[in-house]
């Protein structure tokens, strides 16, 4: 939390610098740059809270199972739906701060005039999608995977992908604009490559047709929001592809978790 909270300390000095300036101000293409100024600490930001959160679940629930705590749950009256939903706003509220904080970084630059208000709610929703998807991704690997290790590997290795992978893939494409075939390899490695890794690390043990759907669409939704911000056409559905691509995901992971015990 402290290093976090440094971390957060130092954006917020960058970014009221940008703003103090009246760079955060100016359109992209005055500055040189393909986004504004704040859009690259934000999003470092963004991800790392994301991540941290993210490691929370895994632990929220391979802790208990390393002490034995889900065999006394079984022979209580909790039900499913009450153990992952206590675990879902335990640990959003246990990482309070990761979430919080970021948020409101988002809104300071809404109240300085960086951004509308109608792109900071959708920033502000889209966010909170995103942070209930990787703390129910975490429960999930938790709950699926019998090792600890295993379980924070593949949940964070999913977050790592969706977030930084597919913006490597963006990266290498665009170095190669004006080349078809060398753009396609890149692609298809993300396409097909992280979908089937996806859905490799999310449905190995109890596979589902919504888990498959979700796994290979997640990444092109995610690459699709992406280049539509990039762009800066509409807002609205980048938010809008997001909601649904990452509400259908959750949807995926949790309706098989609060339907019986699996652990």
């Amino acid at each position: 939390r402290f290093a976090f909270l440094l971390l957060f300390m130092l954006i917020a000095a960058v970014v009221y610098m940008q703003v103090q300036s009246g760079v955060a101000m100016e359109p992209a293409a005055r500055i040189g740059r393909a986004l504004p100024s704040a859009t690259l600490p934000l999003a470092m930001l963004g991800v790392i809270s994301l991540v941290l959160v993210n490691a929370l679940a895994v632990n929220a629930v391979t802790g208990e199972r390393d002490g034995l705590a889900p065999d006394l749950s079984l022979v209580t009256d909790l039900s499913p739906s009450e153990f992952v939903f206590g675990k879902l706003l335990g640990v959003l509220y246990v990482g309070k701060e990761l979430i919080l904080l970021p948020m409101a970084l988002l809104v300071l630059l809404a109240i300085n005039g960086v951004m509308t208000v109608e792109n900071t709610i959708y920033a502000l929703l889209g966010a909170m999608v995103l942070y209930v998807f990787v703390t129910m991704l975490g429960i999930h690997s938790g709950l699926n995977y019998v090792a600890g290790r295993t379980a924070t590997l593949a949940s964070l290795g999913t977050v790592f992908f969706l977030c930084v992978g597919i913006a490597i893939c963006m990266t290498i494409m665009v170095s190669f604009r004006g080349a078809f075939q060398l753009q396609l390899a890149p692609l298809l490695v993300m396409s097909l490559g992280g979908g089937a890794a996806l859905f490799a690390s999310l449905g190995w043990r109890n596979p589902s047709s919504a888990i498959f759907l979700a796994s290979f669409t997640l990444p092109r939704i995610t690459f699709d929001a992406i280049t539509q911000f990039l762009l800066q056409t509409d807002h609205l559905f980048v938010f809008f592809s997001m909601a649904v691509g990452y509400g259908f995901t959750i949807a995926a992971l949790m309706i098989p978790a609060i339907s019986e015990f699996d652990v």
